[in-house]
Parts: C-alpha cells; structure tokens; sequence
C-alpha cells in the first residue's frame, strides 16, 4: 500500500513511516543508504546471511552481520540516520532504539528522492554523466571542442542558497586548464580563477562577492581558444523559500557524510539543484572510497539533465 502525504510548506514537522509499507503486515524500520566492505543480512525465518543491498529495506526481525573493515549508512522510518562502522552482529531491532524519539521530519517527496537515488546503484546501468550529457553546440565545434557547466536548464538563472557552492562542467579531454571568470550584474570584473580540474567550490562570503548576490560565469580553455556560454547565478533572497530550506536542514547539520548526503536530497526536493550538487560534491570528499556515492550523483545529473 503507498501512503501519499500532501505537501505543507509552514508545517515541517511530518511524521511518516514510509513510502512503502508492509512486507507480512510489518513496517519496515531502516533504509540502507551506503555500504562498504562485507555487511550481510540474515532474514528472520532463514538462516542464510546474504549481501545488503543499497536501498533495501531492513525489518525488526531482521539481523545485520558486518566484517572487513566494513561500513553501513541507514535511514530510519523518521527521516534519522544511523551509521555502523565496527564488525559485529546487529539486531536491528536494537539499532532502532538507538535513535531519538520525536522530531520526526521527512517531506511528501523526500523519500522519493532517496528511494530513487539509493536504487541507481543497484542497476545494470552505470550511470556515468561524461557518457551521457550531451554538449550544447559540441556539433558546431566538433565532439572535442566544449566546455558545458552541469547545470539545470543553462539559459535560466541558476538559484543557489548556501555560502559555498561547487560548480562542475563538463569539458573536453584534450582541455588541461581552465580560466574561469566571475563578473557582477553589470559585467564588471570580480576575479578570475584558473584550475585544471572540472570543478571549483566559490565561497560567497568572500569580500570580493560583496553586494554581489547575482553574478555570472564564463569558463574558458585558453590554449585550445575555446569558450562557454554565459551563466548566470543568484543567490535566493526569498525569504519564505530560506526558512522553509533551513527549516529541513538544520535537521542535518552535524557536517558528516550522511549530513551531506541528505542536504543534498533536501535541495534537490526543493529546487536548488547547484546545492544540491555541491553537497553531493562534499559527501564524496567525506566518503572514505564509498563508491555508491559517485554513482548517485551522477545518476542525479543525467536525470535533471544538467549539461544539456
């Protein structure tokens, strides 16, 4: 049975199981976000320990079996997150009294952002975005010859909350270093930055972005003469869409990997694809080789289309 919850934007405070319910009239209690080295799980009624998935669904009756260095990311029922880093044998039902009572907080499409994005893992597609974004105009300049930044709908203003954001495009091989030009609303110079990497994190808070809440950015491969569009970023001012974002987040502050990691859901229910990404950009520098991640955030550019 699904369980479908209309959207409050005042009320953020929700409480939901699920949004899937019952496997033989149970409530399932934890979701399996992350998973690194050997983590099994033994089904109640059936002694044979098989792998855990990612995404699945682990019931009270259920046991979790951890060995080589393993690591295991869930999620609760509420929205809460667990990890287990140490091998060992693990109840689940004991795990579940190991998180807080009360607060619970998960949004109508919140946990279809996690179901969607803990799945990808578990396809036979290996969701890899340089394989799959599509350069805009690459056809005019031949398939080596474009810089694409991975954003959502590249000609509208690029909305961002946060401070710090992390902007990743998409360039050819051929291309070792790029300039990357920040200039205000009327096309005055703030500061230029050269990498050669294929992304870079901007800090807002810097004085040179003072009384710059829109800017707009142009990558460029000098040595291969080679240029991007023109892209345009704000940072929101409403003040309905701030509260409503720091109302989910704060739920989510602690700095951690599964911190990153639910931000980066929350903004991506919300809109704010840039820091959505960003934040899936900092879980994966936090990640300690968890594969997965990679995997889901690349399956969350080629969905929203970011590039194209």
């Amino acid at each position: 049975m699904e369980i479908f919850l209309k959207r409050f934007t005042s009320v953020f405070l929700i409480i939901l199981f699920s949004s899937t319910l019952v496997c033989n009239g149970q409530d399932y209690v934890f979701k399996a976000l992350l998973s690194k080295g050997q983590v099994e799980i033994s089904k109640s009624g059936n002694g044979a320990a098989i792998p855990i998935k990612v995404g699945q669904e682990l019931y009270d009756t259920d046991q979790i079996i951890m060995n080589d260095q393993p690591y295991l990311a869930l999620m609760h029922n509420s929205g809460k997150t667990l990890e287990i880093k140490e091998s060992g044998k693990y109840e689940v039902k004991d795990l579940s009294k190991e998180i807080p009572k009360g607060g619970e907080y998960v949004i109508t499409r919140f946990l279809r952002f996690v179901s969607v994005r803990v799945n990808s893992v578990n396809e036979d597609v290996y969701y890899n975005y340089r394989e799959n974004v599509t350069a805009v105009g690459g056809a005019e300049r031949g398939a080596d010859q474009f810089i694409n930044l991975l954003v959502k709908d590249a000609k509208d203003i690029q909305k961002f909350h946060g401070s710090r954001i992390t902007v990743r495009w998409l360039g050819s091989e051929i291309f070792d270093k790029y300039s990357i030009k920040i200039s205000s609303a009327f096309g005055d110079p703030l500061t230029t930055y050269e990498t050669t990497n294929e992304f870079l994190e901007l800090n807002f808070d810097d004085p040179v972005f003072q009384n710059n809440r829109f800017v707009t950015l142009q990558i460029a491969a000098e040595q291969a003469g080679v240029v991007s569009p023109i892209y345009q970023f704000q940072k929101t001012n409403n003040q309905e869409q701030i509260s409503a974002l720091e109302g989910l987040l704060s739920n989510y502050d602690g700095g951690g990997l599964l911190d990153a990691l639910m931000r980066a859901f929350i903004y991506e229910d919300q809109g704010f694809f840039i820091d959505a990404l960003s934040e899936y950009e900092r879980a994966i520098l936090l990640s300690d080789e968890v594969d997965d991640l990679t995997q889901m955030r690349d399956c969350f550019i080629i969905s929203n289309e970011m590039g194209k």
